[in-house]
């Protein structure tokens, strides 16, 4: 039952595409400066390259690897706004309301013999990006994945965390992911590099995830902003209410379910 739990955790998250957009010349609308960072995530044995960047603004930062439904992070309120771009709609969630909605799902109960997933933050050191970072390993049964995770000046050190945080959890994978899930939400800093491996049959499946560059430059405003004509539909409590369901491994359109992404959930 654990094998097929952890193809699961490789591939939720990992197996979308960048979705296509299209918009008017650079020039054309208003600009703000924004740090990108650039990530190459390589799927084997499909041999599957996918790009996709992170736009961080002053105060707010999304993924472009969401479409449909999206999310805008807020740096300074540790808020996260849901976006429907079908139904044009939003709702916002506190950082405090998401973590607390992920550990109701490790409470629910569980099988007791299915094995449970650990973590190990070491002390295993590299540079990246001229970077210090350092190695944690996640690990289930034969699953593993390695994060490569540093302080990098330009990325704010608490966005990883809400990005997982307000990834929608895996009903039937929460309790077995407990340990990593709560080391993840506690990160403070961001991984440059991960790649998650798992022996499956006579092949070896692997996802490498790689920040290929950060850098800053002029992006459109509107990347970082709420469309002007789309409702508030955050009527109930933050805390009642389960985030907002993310599209799938390979699908853009909403479903998820998200890493996503995130739309998208991400492997813990």
């Amino acid at each position: 039952m654990w094998g097929a739990t952890a193809v699961a955790l490789l591939f939720i998250g990992c197996d979308k595409p960048a979705p296509k957009r299209t918009g008017q010349a650079a020039g054309a609308v208003p600009q703000v400066r924004a740090t990108v960072v650039t990530v190459r995530t390589t799927i084997q044995p499909a041999n599957r390259n996918i790009a996709h960047t992170i736009v961080i603004g002053e105060a707010m930062a999304r993924s472009t690897d969401e479409a449909d439904t999206w999310r805008l992070y807020d740096l300074r309120q540790n808020r996260v706004t849901f976006v429907d771009d079908i139904d044009k709609t939003y709702r916002t969630m506190s950082l405090e309301s998401l973590i607390a909605a992920r550990r109701a799902q490790w409470r629910r109960p569980s099988d007791r013999e299915v094995p449970r997933a650990g973590y190990e933050a070491t002390n295993v050191e590299r540079q990246i990006l001229q970077v210090p970072t350092k190695k944690s390993i996640i690990r289930l049964g034969s699953y593993r994945r390695e994060l490569w995770i540093g302080q990098h000046p330009l990325i704010p050190s608490h966005l990883f965390a809400m990005m997982h945080a307000s990834d929608p959890p895996s009903t039937r994978l929460s309790a077995i992911v407990t340990e990593p899930d709560e080391a993840l939400l506690s990160i403070r800093g961001f991984p440059l590099e991960e790649r998650a491996e798992l022996p499956y049959g006579n092949q070896r499946m692997v996802v490498d995830r790689v920040v290929t560059g950060v850098e800053q430059k002029n992006v459109a405003a509107a990347m970082l902003a709420l469309p002007r004509d789309y409702k508030d539909v955050t009527t109930a409590p933050a805390a009642s209410r389960p985030p907002v369901s993310l599209p799938p491994p390979g699908q853009n359109a909403p479903a998820t379910g998200s890493q996503p992404s995130s739309t998208s959930q991400r492997t813990p």
